[in-house]
């Protein structure tokens, strides 16, 4: 993170509704060359939902857009969480496919980034239940 990054919660909680917002609203378009970009979008809102949650528990931000390690450290307060592993990691994947060129391009489907949208709700409303704002 840079030294600019803000340590206030809901700053972060602010652009992760942003970003989940315009996932959203990507998803709900008919074009297929949306769905790519709103998971992307999806998984840096997740990234910055842990972040927030993260930083209102008085820990620092640590520079990594992998989910998993960034529940690995909401785990340790939150127990309630463990089921959210294998969603993290998916979202993850959405994030680096699209960020760098596969070796072998994968297609994503308007309901897999649907059902992953659902679960990271879950997971989301779980975060904001946990965290003091």
């Amino acid at each position: 993170m840079s030294k600019v990054d803000s340590s206030i919660p809901s700053d972060w909680f602010e652009r992760a509704e942003k970003d989940l917002a315009s996932a959203r609203h990507l998803l709900n378009t008919p074009e297929p060359e949306f769905i790519a970009p709103a998971a992307m979008l999806l998984q840096q809102s997740v990234e910055k939902y842990m972040k927030g949650t993260l930083l209102g528990r008085g820990k620092s931000l640590k520079r990594t857009h992998d989910l998993g390690e960034l529940l690995d450290d909401i785990l340790s307060d939150t127990p309630k969480l463990i089921g959210f592993d294998e969603t993290c990691v998916k979202i993850t994947e959405y994030y680096t496919e699209q960020r760098y060129p596969p070796l072998v391009a994968s297609e994503l489907t308007r309901e897999e980034v649907l059902q992953s949208l659902s679960e990271a709700e879950k997971l989301i409303r779980e975060l904001l239940g946990s965290t003091k704002l």
